[in-house]
Formats: structure tokens, sequence, C-alpha cells
């Protein structure tokens, strides 16, 4: 089993890295590939300026080329993305498989004064959930978001459930680099 981590600067409507890159994955027999958060939509604070419309028309295109590489390579390709639905943002994570698609909307939001992504977001506040959790080859996987990755309730679900790997599509901002490196490491640790 060959998962990879894809990281890139944000695509917009372009795809043509996004169609190389997948390429390059299905030719090294990757099964399941992970883009980081902010590589299908711009980044929080450009989409607290866009339109409705055009973060919607961005949110579709991305999931229809999605759907469509999934299936042409027979990858899985787990992938941030902020859809529309009934003129509300949710910020989630969408899974893109050979023969389907699922969404999982983020349980817990950063709410800091300079950063709210709780109130920008229509994602429900409710008491905490299972994560999106999936098998390819025998092997179980758990997908959380980023900002998640700071709470045991989380964590405590996906033990119960034995995942395998748990993949945490996200991008670290405003130097933050080494803090995130230190949380993902003490998470490992002590799954």
């Amino acid at each position: 089993m060959k998962a990879a981590v894809l990281q890139l600067n944000s695509q917009g409507m372009s795809s043509t890295k996004l169609y190389n890159n997948i390429r390059i994955a299905h030719k090294k027999g990757v099964k399941v590939l992970l883009l980081g958060e902010y590589v299908l939509n711009p980044f929080f604070k450009e989409l607290q300026n866009m339109s409705l419309s055009m973060i919607k028309e961005q949110g579709n295109h991305q999931v229809k080329i999605l759907k469509e590489l999934s299936s042409t390579y027979s990858i899985t390709i787990i992938a941030p993305l902020v859809i529309v639905k009934k003129d509300k943002l949710y910020k989630t994570v969408a899974k893109f498989a050979p023969s389907s698609t699922s969404y999982y909307q983020q349980q817990i939001l950063i709410n800091y004064s300079h950063w709210n992504e709780e109130k920008f977001f229509s994602n429900a506040i409710q008491t905490i959930q299972t994560p999106m959790i999936f098998k390819i080859d025998g092997f179980k996987f758990g997908v959380i978001s980023g900002f998640e990755l700071h709470f045991d309730e989380i964590f405590h679900s996906l033990k119960e459930k034995k995942v395998d790997a748990i993949l945490v599509p996200s991008v670290a901002t405003f130097e933050s680099y080494q803090r995130w490196k230190a949380l993902i490491s003490i998470r490992a640790f002590i799954k």
C-alpha cells in the first residue's frame, strides 16, 4: 500500500499541476493521495473577501475534477475543500474514491478574534462524532482536519475504531511549522 502527500500552492481554477502530480502518483502505485489545506481553495483570509458565487463555482469545479481524476487513475484522493450548500459555506474534507465521494465536515473550527472560521463557516457545532474512516486493502484510515489535531476527543474516537493511520490535511501558517511538527509527533507517539 502506497500513500502520498501532495502540498501545492493554491490551484484556483487551474488544474494542470494537479493533473500532472496525480498522474505521477498513479505511475508510482499510490493508492491514497492526501492534498494539503488551501490547495483547492484560496487561503482563509482571501476567502473572506470572495463572493459566495465565486467560492461555489470554484468548489464545484474542484469536485468535478477530483471525481474525474480519482476514477481515471483508480486513486483515492483526500482533499480539504470549501463547499457551498444553500448559500452557506462549509469547511470539509472530501474523499474521492474511484466509485464514490464522501464528505467530512470539520467538527471544530478556529474561533480566535483574528482568525474566526467558526463565525465564517456554517459547520454544525455539536457533540464530537467519529471522524471519517475508510479502508483500502485492509488498511484503515481516519481523516481529521488540522485544527482538530488539538482535541483529545477526536483521537479517543479514532483509537476506539482501531485506525492504522490518521490523515491530517493541513497547512502551517504564520511561522507555525515547528509547533505543528511537534504536535503531530506527540499525537503519533501517544496514539
